[in-house]
């Protein structure tokens, strides 16, 4: 017998679905939105055949919008995530009621790779307060990354990123951070490792500097330099005993590379006699307490460690 037909060759449903119902469940005689997907269309793609009437989705395949490619086959709504897995933006990991939103706690950050840390909504390898991580490397504060600098590597004056770098810089009540420097009342990329008053200041740092660290500390005195007339590169440099055999003042006070060469031309530095020695890297100071012990500030024009 053609289902089609019904009892008796009567018409299906008596002929009468139309409307919102315009089709008829041969099963049960009744008029009914759909029976097959076929019959359904945009924003109701799909046909639940429970209930015969068109839903968003029955299964993922139905899901052609980009932004929400999985279906909820409870709510047969198409969302953007069921399960953490799905969220894979490091400011989006933690799937909530079908969305990806911002983390809460690092477990919902197990999904993006490299970022197993929740900061401030964010997925991120690292942040100062969970430095561990690194592996006994550093955590840039700025990026959120793990550098490749040793914790408590970094001498007084030497370039840094993080407090922890420095030495003693990490432990519970650091010796030093990493701090903001400026030369000529210009501020200066990135930080330098400077020892705090509180630890009591050694020449040739005599000059105090008010700033806050570049992990975050509050502002407070720190053992530096007079950056008005000179640089760290520059105090390094005489530490160092470092030459500048073409009598030229740029010749201290530069960035070096792993063998001493300047690699830049010097700021902050003098070429003198220091000692015995001519032509060797000096810098301009006030007192003797900024120069380092075993030498004196002095000079006529200028006044520098010698």
């Amino acid at each position: 017998m053609n289902s089609q037909a019904g009892a008796a060759g009567a018409t299906p449903c008596d002929g009468a679905c139309a409307g919102t119902t315009p089709v008829c469940n041969t099963a049960s005689n009744t008029c009914v939105e759909c029976t097959d997907k076929s019959q359904c269309a945009a924003p109701k793609p799909a046909c639940d055949s429970t209930t015969n009437t068109c839903v968003e989705c029955s299964d993922s395949p139905d899901c052609t919008e980009s932004a929400k490619p999985f279906c909820d086959k409870t709510a047969e709504q198409c969302v953007q995530c069921l399960k953490q897995a799905d969220c894979t933006s490091a400011t989006a990991s933690a799937c909530n009621a079908g969305q990806c939103q911002a983390c809460t706690k690092d477990a919902e950050c197990s999904n993006i790779a490299g970022k197993g840390v929740c900061n401030v909504g964010q997925c991120v390898e690292c942040t100062v307060a969970k430095e561990a991580v690194c592996g006994g490397k550093s955590c840039d504060p700025a990026t959120n990354t793990c550098t490749k600098i040793a914790v408590g590597s970094v001498q007084a004056c030497q370039p840094c990123q993080a407090d922890s770098e420095c030495v003693g810089g990490n432990q519970p009540d650091p010796d030093a951070r990493c701090v903001p420097m400026t030369f000529m009342g210009t501020a200066r990329p990135g930080g330098f490792c400077l020892r705090r008053v509180s630890k009591t200041c050694a020449s040739p740092y005599k000059v105090v500097l008010s700033t806050k660290s570049l992990s975050g500390s509050a502002v407070e005195g720190y053992c530096g330099i007079n950056e008005d007339v000179t640089r760290c590169e520059a105090v390094l440099d005489l530490l160092a005993g470092n030459a500048c055999a073409d009598g030229k003042d740029t010749s201290c006070g530069c960035l070096r590379d792993p063998g001493g060469a300047c690699v830049s031309s010097g700021q902050g530095g003098l070429c003198r006699t220091v000692g015995p020695d001519a032509k060797h890297c000096s810098y301009q100071c006030g007192t003797t307490p900024q120069c380092p012990a075993g030498t004196t500030c002095g000079g006529t024009s200028t006044t520098f460690c010698q």
